[in-house]
């Protein structure tokens, strides 16, 4: 594998890991934030690890 093919591979990694980070710092956002008010209810947690809800609304 020479550098360039390597560069790309880190480089994606590096773009999942963000994205992924990014993501948790949100869910912990609306954990806090917006759904306090559903604490101890275990819809909170269907909500919230439901990706495509948070991308559609």
């Amino acid at each position: 594998m020479d550098a360039t093919e390597y560069k790309e591979y880190i480089f994606g990694m590096l773009f999942i890991k963000r994205m992924s980070d990014v993501f948790d710092q949100k869910r912990e956002q609306l954990i806090k934030n917006d759904y306090k008010h559903l604490a101890g209810n275990p819809i909170l947690d269907t909500i919230l690890e439901d990706e495509w809800a948070l991308v559609r609304g």
